[in-house]
Formats: structure tokens, C-alpha cells, sequence
């Protein structure tokens, strides 16, 4: 197994890793412990739990055949469009956006994640097993057109939402002058009366 492997890649990925762990000890330490009031290595520590769990699961991916992930990528595919199905409905608002399902134990997964990977393996299995190339071309070009309308819809719809909270936020700001001018205009009611 490791026989055939690319070591240059093997070597730049371990690296990599090794300098991303220290970015997010760099990173969080100061936030871990002075606004979560835990250990400087919290972030440190899920991050190399997260590291550990991808590793072996790469180990076991790596077992076998790259050709029996591209016959179950459609199903993977689907099922995966399913749970983004599930995050529009259950999903948890984080950062300003619906992206997370939690799970079981307190674990919350982003499926638009799994569902890139999957794209790229059925996309590239499909060009593979097709002879027909035209088509493949069509079809590649189809996913990216509704790739881009649904990025075009998104910008929109921010556009939109924001749009809506400045008329909320210009509303509230009237309504607060108003309050006040009517306060000041009590205010020269009450000095002319006495």
C-alpha cells in the first residue's frame, strides 16, 4: 500500500497538517482560555482529535479500489443532497448561516463539505466510464451553469435580507428620533406652562 503511494505528496500533506495545528494553537490559545475559560489547548487538542479520525479513515479509504468509490458516489451523492435537504429544514444558524446539522453527543457536521468531495468523484468517474465526450462536456457545463444560478440566487438573497434589515434599522432609527423629538417637544410644553 504504501509502496505505491506519492511520497513528495505524502511528505507536503504531512506538513501541512503539521503547520496548520500550529495555526490553530497560535490562533486560539488566547481565545480558549480567556473567553471559554479552558485550557490554552482546547481548540489545539479538537483539531488533532479531528486530524487523528481523518487520518484513519484515509488509511482505510486507501484499502481499496479507487473504482468502487466512483460506482457508489451517485448514491453517496444523493444521500449527501438529502442531508443539505435536511439543513434547510433542521439546520443550525451559525456565523450568519444555515450550514451545520447537529448530531448525536454534540457533534455537528456541515454536509456541503462531504457533498464537494463527492461532486468531484462522481464528476470524474462519469468522464471516465463515458465514451462519449461531447456529452460529458454538456454535462459538466449543465452542473456548473446551476452551480452558478444558485450562487446568483444566494448573493441575491444576502442582497435581499439586507436589504431588509436597513429599512428595519431605518425604521428603528425614525422611530427612536421621533420619540425623542416628541419627548423635547413635552420638554418645551412643560417650560411654557410654567
Amino acid at each position: 500500500m504504501f509502496k505505491k503511494m506519492d511520497k513528495p505528496l505524502l511528505f507536503v500533506s504531512v506538513i501541512l497538517l503539521v503547520i496548520g495545528l500550529v495555526m490553530v494553537f497560535s490562533a486560539s490559545n488566547v481565545t480558549s482560555f480567556m473567553k471559554y475559560q479552558a485550557s490554552p489547548y482546547r481548540f489545539f487538542y479538537k483539531q488533532l482529535l479531528f486530524l487523528i479520525v481523518s487520518i484513519v479513515i484515509s488509511l482505510i479509504a486507501l484499502r481499496f479500489n479507487t473504482k468502487t468509490y466512483g460506482y457508489i458516489s451517485f448514491v453517496l451523492l444523493l444521500v449527501l443532497i438529502g442531508f443539505l435537504v435536511i439543513v434547510l429544514v433542521y439546520g443550525k444558524i451559525t456565523n450568519q448561516a444555515r450550514s451545520w446539522i447537529n448530531l448525536f453527543g454534540g457533534i455537528k457536521i456541515q454536509p456541503s463539505e462531504f457533498v464537494k468531495v463527492a461532486t468531484i468523484v462522481w464528476m470524474s468517474f462519469y468522464c471516465t466510464i463515458s465514451n462519449n465526450k461531447t456529452f460529458v462536456l454538456i454535462s459538466i457545463l449543465l452542473v456548473l451553469i446551476v452551480i452558478i444560478v444558485m450562487f446568483i440566487l444566494e448573493i441575491k438573497d444576502k442582497k435581499k435580507k439586507r436589504w431588509i434589515k436597513l429599512n428595519y434599522l431605518k425604521e428603528l432609527k425614525k422611530k427612536k428620533k421621533s420619540k425623542v423629538v416628541k419627548k423635547e417637544e413635552k420638554k418645551e410644553e412643560e417650560i411654557e406652562i410654567i
